[in-house]
């Protein structure tokens, strides 16, 4: 079976356009195809486009395979116990009928397919995303081109049996869902917002750090943690200078210690020579081990062993690195912080080393 992932390049183009499509054969172990070519829309509408194809052929299971059969005969392959009951509604005038057939000219959501199938599609799509990626940004190094830092906008994912007639894989839908937070203009914010203005603050660098880590991961998962970590890293070397006057020239020539070792070993140990206590540092274990494991991916990013990161898993590390700095700012005494420190600890998933 072939399977085909299709990407528009965004800022990126051919110096003739006329040299598309140009085919490539992968490296023989992966028994894949790269082709470049341009796509074109009707005159006066949206700009010819450079795409990239990854074409993989895999052998499928027998049981696999009879699923693919089934879709090509419009008919919804089934787990047993099924996915989802018959008929299914798929719009409001579109329904997959009790036998399973499909409607024609619509597409079928991953998520109702068998979970066999949801597995295989996401690792071929996986593995074609990969030759697609190290394939652009090869040339992209190679001959220096222009376009943007990540220039893949998803296009389309196919299958086919004999790589001339596609169909359709069927599809998942991502969708990233964060509250807008606006500005409060209630009293007791703005007399807040009014002494923190008067006595001279301003936002420190580590929030604005974080900030753009936040703004950058979806497109730049690596350089957002990057930032994310140097964020929090700056944030508490910050609050050392102000526990500590005249610190900064030794925390400016000498080495720091790692993160975890400030949050859980030097902060709480400065706290209790000044007679403090805050019960948000040290971290606890569920914590640490997320930031632990966070730092080790960063470690191998870093180093050059590690290219993917999950960005839904990364998301969830990038705000709890904002909620530590408001722990820092409620430990600084901005109290109206303290509604900002909590973290979500069902996002803590398991990240492997």
């Amino acid at each position: 079976m072939w399977f085909k992932l299709t990407y528009s390049l965004r800022g990126m183009h051919l110096r003739r356009s006329s040299d598309a499509p140009k085919q490539f054969d992968g490296p023989p172990s992966t028994k894949s195809e790269l082709i470049l070519w341009v796509r074109s829309f009707e005159k006066g509408s949206t700009p010819a486009q450079l795409c990239c194809d990854a074409l993989l052929e895999r052998p499928l299971p027998p049981d696999v395979r009879k699923m693919f059969e089934l879709l090509a005969a419009r008919i919804l392959p089934q787990d047993n116990p099924p996915v989802v009951a018959l008929p299914h509604r798929l719009s409001f005038d579109a329904v997959i009928d009790s036998d399973g057939h499909i409607p024609e000219n619509w597409a079928i959501p991953l998520e109702i397919m068998p979970s066999k199938f949801r597995e295989i599609s996401r690792r071929i799509q996986q593995e074609l995303s990969v030759q697609a990626n190290r394939f652009v940004k090869t040339i992209r190094w190679m001959q220096r081109t222009s376009g943007e830092q990540s220039p893949f906008a998803y296009v389309g994912f196919e299958w086919s049996v004999d790589k001339v007639s596609w169909q359709p894989m069927p599809f998942a839908i991502h969708a990233r869902v964060s509250a807008a937070q606006g500005i409060d203009l209630s009293q007791k914010a703005v007399n807040e917002l009014k002494q923190l203005w008067v006595a001279g603050h301003n936002e420190p660098i580590a929030h604005e750090l974080i900030r753009e880590a936040i703004d950058v991961f979806g497109a730049n998962p690596r350089s957002a943690l990057l930032i994310g970590v140097t964020a929090i890293e700056t944030g508490l070397k910050r609050y050392i200078q102000l526990k500590v006057p005249n610190s900064d020239i030794i925390l400016e020539k000498m080495p720091s210690p790692p993160a975890l070792t400030m949050l859980q070993e030097v902060i709480p140990a400065l706290h209790k020579a000044l007679g403090e206590h805050y019960p948000d540092i040290p971290l606890p274990k569920t914590e640490a081990d997320f930031f632990k494991k966070w730092i080790t991916q960063r470690n191998q990013v870093a180093h050059g062993t590690k290219s993917n990161i999950n960005i839904d898993e990364l998301s969830a590390f990038l705000e709890f690195v904002r909620a530590v700095l408001y722990r820092l700012d409620v430990c600084a005494g901005h109290t109206w912080a303290k509604s900002f420190t909590s973290c979500n600890h069902e996002d803590f998933v398991h990240i492997e080393a």
